[in-house]
């Protein structure tokens, strides 16, 4: 696979001088970096709109590896759970469970997926959920107006879940537009989106409605969800003040083929497994939040953001024939409140500086409960938990702040210095046992971070950067149950190096170095069955990517990482040394879109991950990779886009996801061949 990718990419260079190249002082498809966006190192693949005030400032602009991915390049394909969008992002790397509810996981910089290793923040505000997972699923591709992956631990902005890194996600707000879509392909499935947006006067108004249906590839694999939001914000004419607030409800309804032995995916991938005729899942969010920002001056401004969310998720599993169904479910509520100090200013003898100042209260009330149930979703007696009913309650409460510095001293160096600091309480109670306990005292968890950019010349970057970020055991782990008493945080310091070369405007390139090492690391014990401190582990590997446009009707993307992870003391004397599971050793991804003539668009893009190791010993058979190929063939004509999305073109057969099951069953085969019909309005 590397070689294909590499001699693809020096193929693609190597026809650049006979490409014709027409360039244009305004931003267009042609324009890869502007002149503003030379100085900064991170990458865009589509097109990037920004309004936000202080944008390069409060999101992507961070001395990292950064990539930020626009609405035309989402809204292509048709995945069943928005938590598939991940596997667009360059570095990324996605665990497709495929079970109901539980559709997936991402996983970055060495990490396994589902290991609470990125913070999600959409219109920033936080949306994990307690126990850590990534909670994407209440946002349609059409809603969505850009994302940003930052990788690594040199932003202070965000503490919990922030171990390797944070997604932040911008909806649509404002302005005059009616959109809409309505799609039908594979498997019967069916979906409908409409957003409508008025602003007059400084009052905007925007409504989204999404529905989706599904039958899914394997069998027992239906689905049907459907979400609502309304976004109310007023602006004086003056623009020192911004205030507003959106609301969200999310209802999804599925079913869950379960996971097969290697044996049975190879004899029929789309199977469901024998016993998982029950299985399935429900899952609801209701949101709302309060935006208020304030400019005092020209240099001071302020921002306060409040919200509450509920996240509440009912699962019915069956892990291998002849095995009980348990019911899974958690109930979040999540408060919170945010603000933040900006000052910027250009008057004390450098060329700019920029000050911020962030303080943030987190609480959640939590439910997890499980339980036997009988057929058909019945819910059963109680499971237990070390003899114990599994009747978790529990409160978690997060303070948080930081400062951050960041000086442009002249055209050629900046730097930028940061450091957060975060303190965690709560107690839980097992109301049928008659228990309660306290949270383990972690006491203040400090977290410095570094940034250096250096540019010699005008498109030509050099970045570094070091930080430390932290981890905390999971949910009960953290009360003492079911865990050593004296478990620890895990505290994971990391450093990079790269540069990001914009030469023109029409070709950017980043490569970049990076290691990771982590002390305590925090993970679940399977032969222990309790979170412990494993100890010592280290991560490290390597990013490319490029972004080009040789000509007017073609632009060209492509990012490789390749990375490793070792236990350095190991969970036993057998894990000693050997990589960690779970963990890729490469990802590459990369893309082609040609603008023909009569208003006609064609894109292909690959996505690629290598086999990986499913135990800590490693002696077991690797296993996961794939490499698959999608496309996309669209028409415009006056405001209505028609679109064919082909998923996994050359219907390969893939596993999703490969995990270490006792009983062999552990395979999810991926979906195969699809293909999609949509017609888009813009109005």
């Amino acid at each position: 696979m590397r070689k294909i990718f590499f001699t693809t990419l020096l193929i693609s260079m190597t026809m650049l001088p006979f490409l014709n190249k027409s360039a244009s002082a305004e931003e267009q498809i042609s324009v890869i970096q502007t002149e503003e966006e030379k100085s900064k190192t991170y990458m865009k693949i589509g097109t990037v709109t920004v309004s936000e005030k202080r944008s390069y400032f409060a999101t992507e602009d961070i001395p990292a590896s950064v990539d930020v991915i626009g609405e035309d390049i989402l809204i292509h394909g048709s995945p069943n759970s928005s938590m598939e969008l991940v596997r667009r992002l360059p570095g990324a790397y996605y665990a497709y469970y495929n079970q109901g509810v539980c559709a997936g996981n991402p996983g970055i910089r060495g990490f396994m997926p589902g290991s609470s290793v990125m913070a999600l923040i959409v219109d920033g505000i936080p949306w994990n959920r307690t126990a850590g997972g990534v909670n994407l699923e209440p946002f349609f591709p059409l809603e969505i107006k850009r994302m940003e992956l930052l990788r690594g631990t040199v932003d202070p902005r965000w503490g919990a879940y922030n171990l390797a890194g944070n997604l932040n996600v911008f909806t649509k707000r404002g302005g005059n537009r009616t959109e809409g879509k309505v799609l039908y392909g594979s498997w019967d499935t069916v979906e409908g989106n409409a957003l409508l947006a008025r602003e007059e006067d400084g009052f905007s108004q925007t409504y989204f409605v999404g529905y989706r249906s599904s039958n899914g590839c394997r069998d027992h694999s239906d689905q049907q969800k459907g979400d609502l939001s309304g976004k109310w914000f007023y602006k004086t004419n003056d623009d020192k003040l911004s205030a507003g607030v959106i609301a969200r409800y999310f209802k999804w309804e599925t079913d869950s083929p379960g996971y097969l032995t290697k044996k049975l995916a190879e004899q029929d991938p789309n199977q469901m497994m024998v016993d998982s005729k029950t299985d399935g899942g429900e899952q609801e969010d209701e949101h709302i939040s309060a935006h208020f920002d304030y400019q005092f001056t020209p240099e001071l401004a302020w921002s306060l953001k409040t919200y509450w969310q509920k996240m509440t998720r009912t699962r019915w599993s069956t892990w291998s024939p002849g095995g009980d169904q348990g019911e899974r479910y958690r109930d979040d509520n999540q408060y919170g409140a945010l603000s933040k100090l900006y000052f910027e200013t250009a008057d004390i003898g450098i060329k700019n500086l920029k000050l911020e100042w962030g303080l943030d209260f987190q609480y959640s009330d939590n439910t997890h409960n499980r339980y036997r149930p009988t057929d058909n979703r019945v819910r059963g007696p109680w499971r237990t938990y070390q003899g114990k009913p599994w009747n978790f309650e529990y409160t978690n409460k997060n303070w948080g702040s930081y400062i951050s510095a960041d000086a442009v001293f002249t055209d050629w160096i900046r730097l930028m210095a940061g450091i957060r600091m975060d303190r965690f309480d709560g107690e839980l109670e097992n109301p049928i046992a008659g228990e309660r306990h306290e949270m383990t005292d972690f006491g203040t968890i400090w977290q410095p971070k570094l940034g250096l950019v250096i540019t010699p010349l005008t498109g030509y970057n050099i970045y570094g950067n070091w930080g430390r970020s932290f981890q905390l055991p999971s949910e009960q782990n953290r009360f003492g149950i079911g865990t050593k008493p004296d478990i620890s945080y895990s505290k994971n310091d990391g450093w990079e190096v790269g540069t990001k070369c914009s030469p023109t405007d029409w070709l950017a390139f980043r490569l970049a170095y990076w290691e990771m090492t982590a002390a305590d690391e925090v993970k679940w014990v399977s032969v222990l069955n309790w979170s412990d401190n494993v100890g010592k582990t280290k991560r490290k590997g390597w990013d490319a990517s490029v972004s080009l446009t040789p000509s007017d009707w073609v632009a060209i993307w492509a990012a490789y990482t390749a990375q490793e992870g070792e236990y350095i003391e190991g969970i036993s004397e057998a894990s000693k040394g050997k990589n960690i599971e779970r963990v890729p050793p490469y990802t590459a991804k990369g893309g082609v879109d040609f603008s023909l003539p009569y208003n006609i668009s064609t894109s292909l893009w690959l996505e690629s991950l290598g086999d990986y190791y499913i135990d800590s010993a490693n002696t077991k058979e690797k296993d996961g990779g794939y490499t698959l190929v999608h496309m996309r063939l669209a028409h415009i004509r006056n405001n209505l886009t028609y679109a064919l999305d082909v998923h996994n073109l050359f219907d390969e057969e893939y596993y999703g996801y490969v995990w270490d099951s006792s009983s062999g069953y552990g395979y999810t085969p991926g979906d195969g061949l699809a293909v999609y019909g949509s017609i888009t309005f813009n109005y």
